[in-house]
């Protein structure tokens, strides 16, 4: 008995699922997994292509403490790699006699993160001042409810980014699609602490493009459905 089964079904089929599926098609976060309440240690080097520069800044920062202080500035910058955000940071301690022990940002809670550090940033694309080589942070730390990316600098002190030094470049990597500027994004800890402004994550809205490629999806699976036998 031949069959009735249309033989533009199965193609239009299989058509509709890659569209459908392709609009969630993302590029995976790189680095360790650092989920919340949780530690790396030591935290990798690496050095993979960053992508294509979305943003950059550079925030000035002043630590004041008994006596001690400290003056410098963060460069900041978000990369997009293969459809997800990428959150890049470094440290510059430029004068003063007060060490940078410990770096945070924050409002990360609702996202994936992995984590790295860099010793190439002379060379990223479109550099907006980062430096290579720089103080490798002794580990990562997400606080137990999600937020809080931490980076100590000590013990043992010899990691300090005193004046004169700066950090390795910090990168946590997110599924991410769309940032925001926050005016109390990064906080920075030595003689006493203080917060200046930082890139963070935000939930974002499927591109018109993306919403047009699923509805193409969508009509091609309700005319299977309506062309099926009974």
């Amino acid at each position: 008995m031949l069959s009735t089964q249309k033989p533009w079904r199965p193609v239009c089929t299989a058509m509709a699922m890659l569209v459908i599926l392709g609009t969630a098609a993302y590029g995976a976060p790189i680095g360790d997994l650092l989920v919340p309440g949780d530690t790396d240690f030591p935290v990798a080097v690496r050095t993979d292509a960053a992508g294509v520069l979305q943003l950059s800044q550079t925030v000035p920062f002043t630590l004041n403490g008994s006596g001690v202080s400290a003056t410098g500035f963060v460069v900041e910058a978000v990369y997009l790699r293969d459809g997800t955000l990428d959150f890049y940071y470094q440290v510059f301690n430029s004068i003063g006699n007060a060490d940078v022990t410990r770096v945070e940002m924050t409002n990360f809670d609702s996202f994936t993160t992995f984590v790295f550090s860099r010793t190439d940033g002379g060379t990223l694309p479109a550099n907006p001042g980062f430096a290579d080589d720089g103080n490798p942070p002794i580990q990562a730390e997400r606080s137990p409810d999600g937020t809080t990316i931490g980076w100590p600098f000590t013990p043992p002190s010899a990691n300090a980014i005193s004046a004169g030094e700066h950090s390795q470049v910090l990168v946590i990597s997110t599924n991410a699609t769309a940032f925001a500027t926050t005016p109390t994004g990064v906080g920075l800890i030595g003689a006493g602490g203080t917060t200046v402004a930082g890139f963070q994550p935000i939930a974002g809205v499927p591109e018109p493009a993306s919403l047009g490629l699923l509805g193409a999806g969508i009509v091609a699976l309700g005319l299977v459905r309506k062309f099926r036998p009974a």
